[in-house]
């Protein structure tokens, strides 16, 4: 059993990672990209390389997701299923790898590489795609018995490393993309290293836990394929309005899609789910959420009610300052852009609060009605993008931006909603139009304020916000209290 101790410390730790990820980040770019290291053309090479070597690592999303379910699963017992899940992640490997190897010529050629026949850069990036993919593996073993903390501590120590080793390296010798993805494959390998060494320690790699047979690992694949469909299809959804954008409006319309499905989004998704999500499956795929007891269930309930409230609030603060941040940030030409920026991100917050209840389904088995569900309204935008892209029909950055929304919308904000309740909670019934009427309004009061002043209608947005949830979801003060018990009161869940 996990304590709610360990699990506190895993977000705080989770925190502190990110944290330094995102400083070490900022510092080292310029670094990156000044005439002494790789200059801008050499950086934008290495990362469109390591753009491919995350696609290939998307399609293996499904696996990861269902090896840290079997994990978890085997969290209680003597058997850990780091056998299995080893041996699953290298059959699937081998799939991606191979093609990877096969066709990096024509891969590097299709995106403008000047890296073929470069058989040291693609041993590289293969390396590093093999040991990304190990270490989450091993590292499920971990958040299983609680142990985040230790990842985290481990990862910000790589970071911290990685980063003085590739500082040092820029200012002292002839610094090139070779020399960096030395430094990045060296860093995981050397993890690699220490994980397995210190789960034999802590005897993980006993008798019943490395032995398995075949017809598990065929059944985890089967549980997987679904959500590496899931996957795919959102990454596309997301990287096809790209594309089309530019295709019939324009750069300028592609660089403005981009920033909202990409950075902006990415970055909530950093701040609220990413801690969060090495966590979830392997912890709560031991238990069987249905059948719990009603106290432990309403313990649940609560803490994934007060989370969503929280952050729904906070990311309407930012939907609603974007006017003030967004000058800022990027100039005061994307001042044009501040409501249309303003209401993706307002409905983004619906995909991100649907991050932990979607992990939480595919811990409990239930993968295959979330992607079905993804596939289905994933495949109804990407035809409409195409129409627009083909015939040029409703063409505006508003309509696209809109289009791709509606995804979200219908997906994040409706049909994965009501699976969760439904298989969750066991309640046929949903409360979406409650949710979309709070969102609605507390929009609505935004705007009509901020004919007045930006500031007025932050203040007016947030407190109808705030009003609304306070009178139309019942129980928010004893989901506060419950949520301060659980989180305060020394227990085991």
């Amino acid at each position: 059993m996990v304590s709610i101790k360990n699990i506190t410390y895993g977000i705080g730790s989770g925190y502190i990672q990110k944290a330094v990820q995102i400083v070490t980040t900022i510092i080292i770019i310029p670094l990156l990209i000044s005439d002494t290291a790789l200059g801008l053309s050499g950086y934008g090479e290495l990362m469109t390389a390591l753009a491919i070597v995350a696609f290939f690592s998307m399609i293996l999303d499904g696996v990861r997701l269902s090896v840290a379910r079997k994990v978890g699963q085997q969290q209680n017992s003597n058997n850990h299923g780091l056998g299995v899940s080893i041996a699953v992640m290298l059959v699937a490997l081998s799939v991606p790898v191979s093609v990877f190897a096969l066709i990096a010529d024509t891969i590097f050629e299709f995106t403008g590489l000047d890296w073929k026949r470069d058989s040291v850069l693609m041993l590289l990036l293969l390396l590093f795609l093999f040991f990304e993919q190990l270490n989450y593996v091993v590292e499920q073993y971990y958040h299983s018995k609680g142990l985040t903390w230790k990842v985290n501590v481990i990862t910000t120590l790589e970071v911290l490393v990685r980063f003085a080793i590739i500082s040092f390296a820029i200012i002292y010798y002839m610094f090139d993309a070779e020399m960096y993805l030395y430094i990045f494959v060296g860093s995981y390998i050397i993890k690699s290293v220490y994980f397995f060494a210190n789960l034999y320690g802590l005897d993980a790699f006993n008798k019943n836990s490395m032995s398995f047979k075949w017809d598990e690992v065929t059944e985890i694949l089967n549980y997987s394929w679904p959500l590496s469909l899931k996957g795919v299809a959102t990454f596309f959804v997301y990287r096809f309005g790209v594309i089309v954008c530019n295709k019939v409006i324009g750069s300028e319309a592609s660089a403005i899609y981009s920033i909202i499905f990409t950075t902006i989004k990415n970055y909530l998704t950093q701040l609220f789910v990413a801690v969060l999500r090495p966590m979830v499956v392997p912890i709560m795929a031991a238990k069987n959420i249905s059948k719990i007891s009603n106290e432990n269930k309403e313990s649940i309930t609560s803490t994934l009610r007060v989370y969503e409230y929280i952050v729904v609030g906070a990311i309407l603060f930012v939907s609603f300052s974007s006017e003030i941040w967004l000058g800022a940030w990027l100039g005061g030409e994307f001042l044009n852009y501040s409501m249309l920026f303003s209401i993706s991100i307002m409905i983004v917050s619906l995909e991100v609060v649907s991050g932990i209840k979607a992990l939480l389904l595919v811990s409990q088995g239930y993968g295959r009605q979330l992607s079905f569900y993804s596939l289905l309204f994933a495949s109804f935008v990407l035809l409409m993008l195409t129409y627009i892209m083909i015939t040029g029909s409703f063409s505006t950055l508003e309509n696209i931006i809109y289009l791709t929304l509606s995804y979200i919308v219908i997906y994040n904000g409706v049909a994965l909603m009501r699976l969760f309740r439904r298989y969750m909670l066991g309640i046929d019934k949903d409360n979406y139009l409650v949710r979309m009427f709070v969102y609605v309004t507390s929009g609505v009061s935004f705007y009509m304020a901020y004919e007045y002043s930006v500031y007025m209608g932050i203040v007016i947005g947030m407190l109808v916000y705030v009003v609304l949830v306070m009178t139309l979801f019942k129980g928010v003060y004893q989901d506060l209290i419950r949520v301060f018990k659980v989180f305060m009161l020394p227990h085991k869940t």
